[in-house]
């Protein structure tokens, strides 16, 4: 295309077209070849509107839009920002490199995104899903097997918010699906940085991603509802002097966010929810079936260090929302296990929490369970978890350090206390499934049933699904009476 001319409606692999049409129909098929730069300069954007529909595609008649590298001389777009709007396009097997990104919908009004395929690309830098109005939203959008790396000054020593993928106001029905994100001055993914809105941000739903060495959090979510984040490998988070690293979490505006069978480590907290605005709607975060572990200690210059405070780090620190779900996730090798720092209602069952050794800076060991400013039987309950030595559980000024301590109180019931059976060198066999050598006779079929939550909150969010059905691994859950301790179903 760079050495072709603009005169013919459309180009051949003889006589190429010099630049893409701003406006194309259904059935166009446009190929790539060379450094593309649609005739800018560095830092510009083009704007490529292109009005298609979801018929079988027959070229120049029907079907998508098709934008892909040619196959003789695979060109990439370079330099500049390429947005997207219309309908039913395809961006497949293309690079974006020296500054180049791509942008799905637009912030101006009239001109939506619908059904958008970004498949198979690489960025260097990050991508964007934009709306910001009713008449500009974003919505069915698939970003699918991609890869997004370099964003930022990793070393910048001012928060430069670079992230890889962030998804903005009035975006809907967004899938992030078994991409890789990696080094970035920014988040991996965030979900609606701003306030206002909230609601017309919804139905996301992010999965099997692997997320490292990007600052602050992995996958952030910070308005938006119904949001589902699972299966993904987050890991490696790096810290700043202006935010410590977090996995998986959210803040301001959520409302439904589903944390699910993530395997998490490598930063201060695992999971984590800080604080969240006012809101009419009850705030709900379900925490479900993740392996959480390496979670490490603050430097003595970053948060509060003191033994008894819940702000301290954690395989899970939720400071918020209304009501809080936490099930059947597995946590070793952390300072704290799940810290509760907010008087909601809490649910904790079926979880397996270990080693919680990690020292903190003043050389006290952590709690298994640290709810600060809640009750027993009123604002927390805590059923069917296993926990591992030297069990250490605090809720608001009460101690206990047994199962059957705990198990005597109110609110508490069918705790089992047994040994860190699991750690970093026995891990890999949990997740091959090759448990021979682990015990795990004491959490089969030992947990509180979970078919309220798995089953019928998920398809009341989600209408057309049958819920969470399965385990980390990818193993159907057993319900009722059979349901085990752990992320894990037990075979």
């Amino acid at each position: 295309m760079v050495n072709g001319s603009n005169e013919m409606a459309f180009g051949t692999p003889s006589s190429p077209r010099k630049y893409m049409p701003k406006q194309l129909t259904a059935g166009a098929y446009i190929e790539i070849s060379g450094d593309y730069d649609h005739g800018l300069k560095p830092g510009n954007y083009v704007k490529l509107d292109y009005q298609a529909n979801d018929e079988v595609w027959i070229a120049d008649i029907s079907g998508p839009v098709w934008i892909t590298k040619a196959q003789d001389k695979p060109g990439e777009f370079v330099k500049i920002k390429v947005i997207l709007t219309g309908k039913n396009i395809y961006l497949t097997d293309i690079n974006f490199t020296q500054g180049a990104k791509p942008q799905i919908g637009s912030a101006s009004n009239g001109y939506p995104a619908k059904n958008i395929i970004i498949r198979n690309i690489d960025v260097t830098g990050g991508i964007s899903v934009n709306g910001e109005s009713a008449d500009s939203a974003s919505d069915n959008v698939v970003i699918y097997n991609s890869t997004f790396h370099d964003s930022g000054d990793v070393n910048a020593d001012y928060d430069q918010d670079a992230h890889l993928v962030t998804i903005n106001a009035f975006s809907s029905n967004v899938w992030l699906l078994g991409n890789t994100l990696h080094t970035a001055s920014g988040a991996g993914l965030q979900i609606h940085g701003g306030f206002n809105n909230s609601h017309n941000t919804h139905s996301i739903y992010v999965s099997e991603n692997e997320v490292y060495n990007v600052r602050q959090s992995g996958l952030w979510v910070k308005s938006g509802k119904n949001i589902i984040i699972a299966n993904n490998h987050v890991h490696d988070i790096i810290d700043t002097p202006w935010s410590v690293s977090k996995g998986i979490g959210a803040q301001y505006e959520p409302d439904g966010l589903w944390i699910i069978n993530n395997y998490i480590h490598g930063m201060k907290y695992g999971v984590r929810v800080a604080s969240t605005s006012a809101t009419k709607w009850r705030q709900k975060v379900y925490v479900i079936g993740n392996v959480i572990h390496d979670i490490n200690a603050l430097d003595s210059e970053v948060g509060p260090t003191a033994s008894t405070s819940s702000w301290q780090p954690a395989a899970i620190h939720l400071a918020s929302m209304h009501e809080h779900y936490i099930y059947n996730n597995l946590i070793f090798d952390a300072p704290n296990g799940i810290n509760i720092s907010a008087p909601s209602s809490t649910v904790i069952a079926n979880n397996i929490i270990l080693d919680v050794s990690e020292s903190h800076q003043d050389g006290e060991t952590g709690y298994h369970i640290l709810a600060e400013i809640q009750d027993l039987n009123e604002e927390v309950f805590i059923e069917n978890n296993y926990f591992g030595s030297n069990m250490n559980v605090r809720v608001r000024h009460q101690l206990f350090d047994s199962a059957a301590y705990l198990n005597d109180s109110l609110g508490a019931n069918e705790n089992l206390l047994g040994y860190n059976f699991i750690n970093e060198s026995n891990l890999s066999d949990l997740f091959k499934k090759d448990i021979a050598n682990i015990e795990l006779s004491q959490i089969q079929d030992r947990g509180k049933d979970i078919q309220d939550v798995f089953i019928h909150a998920f398809t009341l969010a989600f209408p057309t699904t049958s819920g969470i059905s399965h385990d980390i691994l990818g193993s159907l859950r057993d319900f009722g009476s059979a349901v085990d301790i752990g992320p894990v179903e037990v075979e």
